[in-house]
């Protein structure tokens, strides 16, 4: 079971801004249109990924198989963000993060506990059997469920700024140091900015004063520039075109008229370009 405990505060995979800058366009007749596309493209994408892109905070319960390795359904997971409890609320601390980019959580000891009455590793049929006959648990014990608490996803764009002195900075605001450091920093307490730039604590989950506000150094990613490709594409594909086939991948003259096609039903059903779809493929949970 998942449940969105904290819920992205932004949507749009790519900002009005650049579409207009990448299609050369300087009114500001066509903004409504272009910002109802970006939300329609940035919809599109997440569906046809299986996943919210945004940053959230998530609670997910999953059932223990006796594996070493528990996958979470939703990534980027945010390094020192999770926690994982069992079905009796007791915190299980002998867990690493093996894979972040894949939400992937190791467990030496495998996710069946010796006190809930199955050795780790060892799968059953039956209760309290193990997998080669033993007799390894109380009778009727059961396999645990266990909940994870995290934060996965991207900051998408537009949710970081460059720091800037004497600003009010409300809680949540991420912002880059000027020097780049490795991390990003969130207020976590709201406030005003020094004159001068802080002496930035990079180590995940330490603070920084800073005037009135306290940053916080997060693991947290910005969108990767693929996605908002993506996003980009799609608006302008739909933007330009008329009634062209958004399955149609080349055409041409030479020889008569031809057309080559992709797979026009997918395309359709997903409504994305394929120049998008191509692009995505691979990313998709």
């Amino acid at each position: 079971m998942l449940t969105v405990l904290t819920a992205a505060t932004e949507t749009k995979l790519v900002e009005l801004s650049e579409v207009k800058t990448r299609l050369g366009i300087t009114s500001s007749g066509d903004d409504a249109l272009l910002d109802l596309l970006i939300a329609d493209a940035s919809s599109a994408i997440e569906r046809y990924l299986g996943r919210s892109l945004g940053r959230q905070r998530y609670s997910e319960t999953i059932g223990s198989d006796g594996a070493v390795e528990m996958m979470l359904s939703r990534h980027p997971v945010e390094p020192g963000t999770w926690t994982i409890v069992d079905d009796d609320s007791e915190t299980v601390s002998d867990v690493v993060l093996h894979d972040a980019e894949a939400g992937i959580l190791f467990r030496d000891a495998g996710w069946w506990s010796r006190e809930r009455g199955f050795a780790a590793g060892f799968r059953s049929t039956q209760p309290g059997v193990g997998r080669f006959g033993e007799d390894v648990s109380l009778p009727g014990a059961e396999a645990p469920d266990y909940t994870a608490e995290y934060w996965a996803g991207y900051l998408l764009p537009g949710e970081v700024a460059d720091w800037e002195a004497e600003t009010t900075y409300a809680a949540g605001d991420f912002v880059r140091s000027t020097s780049r450091k490795p991390v990003l920093f969130e207020a976590t307490t709201a406030g005003d900015s020094d004159a001068t730039e802080p002496d930035w604590d990079t180590e995940i989950g330490e603070t920084t004063p800073d005037g009135t506000v306290i940053w916080t150094a997060r693991a947290a990613q910005e969108l990767p520039g693929l996605f908002k490709r993506a996003a980009f594409l799609a608006v302008a594909g739909w933007y330009r075109s008329d009634d062209r086939d958004p399955s149609i991948v080349s055409e041409g003259i030479a020889g008569g008229p031809q057309l080559r096609y992709s797979d026009a039903a997918a395309a359709r059903a997903r409504g994305l370009p394929t120049e998008v779809l191509e692009l995505l493929m691979g990313e998709a949970a």
